[in-house]
């Protein structure tokens, strides 16, 4: 049988015929230019950090010494002297993760999950056991992967942010093991069976996906790639220029401080001419002009005010409106 276009190539052009928009939920976009600007703001009298320490009774310290980092010094003291979420600063420390472990917890209950399908998940055939052999091998098991991760050598690469968030994941382990063996549903695992050792019903995706990205095989042999890496940005505006772009400015993040993007994307001088930020109350806009020729592309960037890292839990009604609204108006031009 011939496949005409198995082996055909297409250009940027085509491919975003089909891939042509994109929603990026709180995203490190600029590397090392993002934190370094958010670090600069952090440091900034009467900044958000500074009003942070006020509301806790706490003190914090900017950076004193040459080559420290004034984004990981920030996200430190919130994070383990203020014990606030650096996800969402309103909240205690934690508290993402344990969202993070009740929704996981739940979904590995048999009527849970299949709640979140709308429908029975023993009528689905892949699911089980006899149908994983060749799954993607990503686990060993928890606990071993988050102590072989924190031992290793590569430990230090991750985003501040990440670092936390696992070794606080280390500890909460065993009391999300033991609410799921508390529980009065029926486990996955006991309605289809149990899987290989390397695979899982439910993955905490986020931990593997950016030990993946900051710890993988090509830097174990030799590679050396940055995750900070300002090339990325590079990358962003390539798609940028033929893909309609949704970025989230969600107030309540530390991790991702919405507000340094746009003079983010200032410093890749090398590609862009200027960037204007136009402020709204609800909406805002991200207008990029590129140095080649007069092109022009605009980045939706609207305000969720109430919101943390998860635009999406904390402001579900308003995303899923914007949402809507910018995929009709995208639809109209």
């Amino acid at each position: 049988m011939n496949r005409p276009l198995a082996s055909a190539t297409f250009p940027p052009e085509k491919i975003a015929t089909q891939f042509g928009s994109q929603i990026l939920i709180e995203p490190l976009l600029t590397g090392q230019y993002q934190d370094e600007l958010a670090g600069v703001a952090y440091e900034t009298s009467g900044s958000v950090i500074y009003n942070i320490a006020s509301e806790t009774g706490t003190t914090f310290e900017p950076c004193a010494e040459d080559g420290c980092s004034a984004y990981d010094n920030a996200i430190d003291f919130v994070s383990n002297t203020a014990k606030r979420e650096v996800y969402q600063y309103t909240k205690d420390a934690g508290y993402a993760d344990g969202l993070a472990s009740f929704n996981k917890s739940g979904l590995e209950l048999t009527d849970i999950l299949s709640t979140v399908f709308a429908r029975d998940i023993t009528s689905i055939v892949d699911l089980g056991p006899a149908s994983r052999e060749n799954a993607y091998k990503f686990i060993e098991n928890e606990s071993a992967d988050i102590s072989s991760l924190m031992q290793s050598q590569n430990f230090n690469r991750l985003h501040k942010p990440d670092r936390i968030d696992i070794a606080r994941r280390a500890r909460m382990l065993a009391s999300m093991n033991e609410s799921v063996a508390a529980s009065s549903g029926t486990t996955i695992e006991e309605t289809l069976g149990a899987l290989n050792p390397w695979d899982a019903y439910v993955a905490d995706c986020n931990l593997y996906i950016n030990y993946a990205f900051y710890v993988n095989s090509a830097i174990d042999q030799g590679y050396e790639i940055d995750p900070q890496a300002t090339a990325y940005g590079d990358l962003f505006f390539q798609n940028l220029a033929l893909v309609n772009t949704f970025i989230t400015d969600a107030e309540l993040d530390l991790v991702i401080y919405a507000a340094a993007l746009p003079d983010s994307l200032n410093k890749h001088s090398n590609i862009v001419d200027h960037v204007d930020w136009i402020h709204g109350t609800d909406d805002g806009y991200i207008d990029v002009y590129y140095k080649t020729g007069s092109a022009k592309r605009t980045i939706y960037f609207p305000r969720y005010p109430s919101s943390g890292h998860m635009v999406s839990q904390a402001s579900p009604d308003k995303f899923f409106n914007d949402v809507q609204k910018w995929i009709g108006k995208n639809k109209q031009n």
